[in-house]
């Protein structure tokens, strides 16, 4: 009789174990509501240029996320809260690139490339949907 009731207990505390770790993917599912923005930076002519750093903003909270790109010129900003996002590109000897506000979405790998055109650092260039326009910026030294 004690080895019965040991042995119910023993089934009942098996099947709530597999029910909880079957449960655990779909808590896991809602907590990574995130993707990731990836891309190329390239110059003009199309070659790619490593070594830019990558600045991925949220537009809605003002949260920044720093990436570097690798000698493929690629760079990778993973684990981002949903939302938008624009991206500024900076290296020496390049205006600095940055894009439109682009809509991050759940377990999305967006691709945001990136075209550097060669010039000093206060001009910028703003790339849009159809094509880049520039705003120059102007600095004053005040002695």
């Amino acid at each position: 009789m004690c080895v019965q009731r040991v042995g119910r207990l023993f089934r009942a505390i098996i099947v709530l174990f597999v029910i909880s770790v079957g449960s655990l993917p779909a808590v896991w599912a809602r907590q990574t509501a995130t993707g990731r923005i990836v891309g190329t930076v390239t110059d003009p002519t199309g070659a790619v240029i490593p070594g830019v750093t990558i600045t991925v903003t949220n537009v809605d909270t003002m949260v920044t996320y720093t990436a570097v790109t690798n000698e493929q010129g690629a760079y990778q900003a993973p684990l981002l809260s949903i939302g938008m996002y624009t991206l500024a590109a900076d290296q020496p000897g390049f205006q600095r690139a940055v894009t439109k506000p682009e809509k991050l979405e759940i377990n999305q790998s967006l691709r945001v490339d990136i075209r550097m055109a060669v010039g000093a650092r206060t001009d910028e260039m703003i790339h849009q949907a159809s094509k880049p326009f520039r705003i120059v910026l102007e600095t004053t030294v005040m002695s």
